[in-house]
């Protein structure tokens, strides 16, 4: 998700996303889980909603760092809302969803891996899913779409990436193998496991996803 959002946070980007590198594959989509603290007394997203609306005051957002892709998320989500509550970022994922389970802080957009067994163990809420599609680990969950937000879907994935002329029988022939092992059911049950979603692309397919994710993001920051 960096090489994309990269290209409009800085005023002058280090490198080009697309004129410097020659997109391979994505690996995986990586959801996040948006949480809130236990004793916040909400039970769903649209409830949390309207809290934002009551108290906007005094609800926090917590974040890994200003400008990090769990920044932008919220962003997009008091964008699309039209409720501004407070921003407050850490220096780290861990310490900024620590303090939502310690009850410091409202809300977090925390990786599926980290947060998926807190909203189990019933020490977060877990609100909604950032991903298009519910989490196979937590199917309770609703997507930002059901619960009425499609415009506050947000995409975080890992994707593989080559220089700039490489071959395109190279790039072919790493998409094919980054594909067939996305394919092998022990590395995708592993994937899903950790709270991904194996999304095989051709290379045709990549290019256009990461020409569209720059152009969402730059309205994002904008």
């Amino acid at each position: 998700g960096t090489h994309v959002y990269s290209q409009s946070l800085y005023k002058k980007a280090p490198y080009d996303s697309m004129a410097d590198f020659e997109p391979v594959a994505i690996v995986t989509g990586s959801p996040r889980l948006l949480v809130s603290r236990k004793d916040l007394p909400v039970n769903n997203l649209k409830e949390f909603i309207a809290y934002m609306k009551a108290n906007k005051d005094k609800v926090q957002y917590s974040s890994a760092g200003v400008g990090s892709g769990t920044h932008l998320p919220c962003a997009l989500f008091n964008f699309v809302t039209a409720i501004e509550i407070t921003h407050v970022p850490y220096r780290g994922e861990g310490p900024a969803l620590q303090d939502v389970i310690a009850g410091r802080i409202d809300m977090y957009p925390a990786p599926a891996v980290n947060a998926i067994q807190l909203g189990k163990d019933g020490k977060v809420n877990s609100l909604a899913v950032s991903s298009a599609k519910r989490l196979p680990l937590m199917p309770e969950v609703p997507t930002m779409a059901e619960v009425g937000l499609p415009k506050a879907e947000y995409n975080f994935w890992v994707g593989a990436f080559a220089p700039a002329k490489t071959p395109k029988p190279i790039i072919e022939r790493l998409n094919r193998e980054i594909v067939a092992a996305l394919k092998v059911k022990e590395i995708a049950d592993k994937i899903v496991a950790l709270g991904g979603d194996p999304a095989p692309m051709t290379p045709s397919e990549f290019d256009a996803f990461v020409r569209k994710e720059i152009a969402i993001n730059a309205e994002i920051v904008k």
